[in-house]
């Protein structure tokens, strides 16, 4: 049965059915392997399409299903004899064997020039080698570029990278942050929007500038302003040219600063710089005008100290005609206008030239608006005006500043309210508009006890004049202030120096106040100042002792020698005629060298001495005096017309004393002399002011006796109590004859006790 079943060529197995199986399994299994291998071949060719001559696998894989094939077609054949076939498939078999053959020999040679394993392993180490270290770059650069990111974003200066075409590329944070951008609405665009209209072609030709730069010349710096927000300011910019490697410009690095402040510093700098050389000529212009006027005072006060002494002198001669003391009292008040003339002048000079200081002094500011009241209101009553002085409770009554300046200021405006207001009211308030914490008044001082207080506790007090005048009209307002100006109604009554409230404002600025002026035509005036003030206790206050006239030297003293050195005969001889009468010994010198040769021979007392005379001035000749040993116990008491208080500093740096201002008082001068000798004075009877007589009493007695005086006389008398003036109503006291003693000696005791309104009560029926 085998047999039977057997392939046509079974007789090649010998019949065995053993080896025919044996043949048929290995043709199987050998097709089967062939058959699969082409196929993990195309696998592979198919997963690795980047292995070189990938083309040779395909035929490989070809060549090997053919030869599979064969092998099936050995099975085959066992039962069927399609030998043709089997020979054809084996022909194909040797085609591809042969192609293959022929195709590998020109690929030995390409595949031997593939690197080996053990290349690929270098090269592959290599590689990694190669990827660490640009991996390690790559990091490097990434941290170097944020640290400068960081740096560059963390920079106060404005840093940016533009194109040549000006559009920028990178901005910084504080460049986003100065103008308020931020880096999507600045990148991409150009900085031209930033800069001024004004500014654009300028900015133009410096980029045409900067396209210029070479790789030796890579920087250009430049100055040009931006609008920020609204405002101009001024940067600095350093620019940096980037280049390629054909040097060719490819962007910009600008680092920016804001230089506002420096250029406002430079201009300011600027105007100092022409401000100090306008100061230098105004310093100039002033040392010349301190100069004219020292000249000036000189010139114009020592005549009036001549004139006003003689004057003095002239009218204690008892034989005198009312004529004469008519004459005499014109001359007196002729002089003493053209001394309050001088005066205003100066003072105004000395204001303007930083000389005026302030003098602070104790006293009782009750007592003082009380003595204004008294001296104010009779001239206010005869006018039909109310005088109204409103003062607060809380208004401390010891205080201290400067009490000459602000008695001064108050009087010039509360004049000035009187003298132009024709009805209606004048009225002063005086309250406190500002205080420390630890401020105690004096009303609460006095009425605690135990309380202490410590000399600088200080408040400010605010003083209003307020008049029903006719006002000052707006276009007057804005100089009411300047020097010589005066308003129109002060013009028509052609009355002062337009001086008065020039010099007023500045006392008040002295006294840490400032003086305001408002006014309505038709509506009146309201004058309005402040004054820092410090509290005092009232044992602290010196009270103010009654002047009286020394008319001759106390007995039991010895006998004082002055002499008097002073270029001027005139001058000397007045001192001469003011000492001798009294009991001094009184020598002249004409000049400073005649000065010292009569000091070493007579050995004065006490030298009155000028400072400004020919061929030695009094400053020589004090010096020389105090270079010796005795001249240390003689008293030097300077006799200048200067008004500059810094000339008080050099007279007394001379070796001076004391410092005695023409024209002189003679009170004033007797008081120093018995400051420094020690001189007791027998002085005119002045009745206490607790004896004082009643007023009715004065009136009767005064009055009556007025009438020996001229009338010129009485009415200057009326005007200078109305107006305050204490020594030019003890100049006019002085002109009464010294047959009229009483009469002399009741007037004396009321202004020494500034009873004013009784002198104007008494005097106004003659003006």
């Amino acid at each position: 049965m085998l047999a039977e079943i057997f392939i046509p060529h079974g007789h090649c197995y010998l019949w065995k059915p053993t080896l025919v199986g044996l043949h048929l399994a290995s043709d199987a299994l050998i097709a089967l392997a062939y058959y699969s291998i082409p196929l993990m071949l195309i696998y592979f060719v198919q997963k690795r399409r980047d292995v070189p001559f990938n083309w040779i696998f395909l035929l490989f894989g070809a060549f090997i299903v053919f030869c599979g094939t064969g092998h099936l077609i050995e099975i085959w054949t066992l039962w069927h004899p399609t030998y043709w076939l089997s020979g054809f498939v084996k022909a194909s078999t040797a085609t591809v064997s042969l192609y293959t053959a022929g195709m590998l020999v020109p690929l030995i040679p390409k595949a031997l020039a593939l690197p080996s394993p053990a290349q690929l392993a270098a090269a592959n180490q290599a590689l990694q080698q190669e990827i660490r270290e640009r991996i390690e770059a790559e990091q490097a650069l990434k941290k170097s570029e944020a640290l400068y990111r960081g740096i560059v974003e963390d920079q106060t200066e404005l840093i940016c990278r533009y194109l040549p075409d000006g559009s920028l590329t990178f901005v910084n944070g504080a460049y986003c942050r100065y103008f308020g951008k931020n880096r999507d609405q600045l990148l991409g665009q150009a900085f031209i929007p930033f800069v001024p209209d004004q500014n654009r072609d300028q900015i133009s030709d410096r980029m045409n500038t900067l396209l210029a730069l070479t790789p030796t010349r890579s920087v250009a710096i430049y100055e040009h302003q931006v609008i920020v927000n609204g405002e101009i300011r001024w940067q600095r910019w350093s620019n940096r040219a980037i280049f390629d490697e054909q040097d060719n410009i490819i962007e910009f690095q600008s680092v920016g600063l804001d230089i506002t402040e420096h250029k406002l510093a430079e201009e300011l700098r600027a105007k100092n710089l022409t401000l100090e050389a306008e100061k230098r000529y105004a310093e100039s212009a002033n040392r010349a005008k301190s100069e004219f006027l020292a000249n000036m005072t000189h010139e114009l006060r020592t005549p009036l100290n001549a004139i006003l002494g003689f004057t003095q002198l002239l009218v204690r001669e008892p034989n005198l005609t009312p004529s004469q003391h008519e004459q005499l009292s014109i001359i007196t008040h002729s002089g003493e206008h053209l001394l309050e003339l001088i005066n205003d002048v100066l003072e105004m000079s000395k204001i303007e030239a930083g000389r005026t200081v302030l003098n602070p002094s104790r006293f009782d500011l009750y007592r003082l608006i009380d003595s204004l009241e008294e001296m104010l209101q009779l001239k206010a009553r005869s006018k039909g005006l109310h005088l109204i002085f409103d003062l607060s409770p809380d208004v401390p009554q010891y205080v201290q500043t400067d009490e000459s300046k602000l008695r001064q200021v108050l009087i010039n405006l509360l004049g000035n309210a009187i003298k132009f207001t024709e009805a209606g009211s004048v009225t002063l308030c005086v309250s406190v508009v500002s205080t420390h914490s630890s401020v105690v008044t004096s009303a609460s001082l006095l009425t605690q006890e135990g309380v202490e207080k410590s000399d600088n506790e200080q408040l400010t007090i605010h003083f209003e004049v307020e008049d029903t005048g006719p006002g000052i009209a707006p276009d007057e307002l804005a100089t009411l202030f300047n020097a010589f100006v005066q308003t129109e109604t002060g013009r028509n009554s052609q009355e002062g120096t337009g001086l008065g409230l020039a010099i007023s404002q500045k006392f008040v600025e002295l006294m840490g106040g400032k003086l305001t002026i408002n006014s309505s035509l038709g509506q009146g005036t309201t004058a309005i100042f402040d004054v820092l003030v410090t509290l005092v206790r009232e044992a602290d206050t010196p009270c103010q002792a009654p002047k009286k006239r020394a008319i001759a030297l106390a007995p039991n003293q010895p006998t004082y020698r002055i002499l008097v050195v002073e270029d001027r005969w005139e001058n000397r001889h007045l001192l001469v005629k003011l000492l001798q009468p009294l009991g001094f010994e009184v020598l002249e010198a004409s000049n400073g060298q005649e000065g010292v040769a009569l000091w070493e021979s007579w050995e004065p007392h006490l030298i009155l001495m000028d400072m400004r005379m020919p061929v030695m001035d009094g400053y020589e000749a004090t010096k020389r005096i105090k270079a010796h040993i005795k001249g240390q116990a003689t008293v030097i008491i300077a006799i200048t017309a200067s008004v500059f208080d810094d000339k008080r500093a050099v007279v007394m740096s001379a070796g001076c004393d004391d410092f005695v201002r023409k024209p002189f008082r003679e009170s004033v001068l007797l008081e120093k002399i018995a400051a420094h000798l020690g001189v007791q004075y027998v002085y005119e009877d002045s009745p206490q002011l607790t004896s004082l007589r009643s007023r009715a009493s004065i009136e009767v007695q005064t009055k009556e006796a007025l009438a020996v005086m001229p009338p010129s006389w009485i009415s200057q008398l009326y005007l200078a109590a109305v107006c305050g003036d204490y020594e030019q109503m003890l100049t006019l006291l002085d002109q009464i004859p010294e047959t009229q003693s009483a009469i002399k000696s009741a007037l004396a005791d009321l202004v020494n006790n500034f009873r004013f309104d009784l002198i104007i009560d008494l005097t106004q029926d003659f003006s």
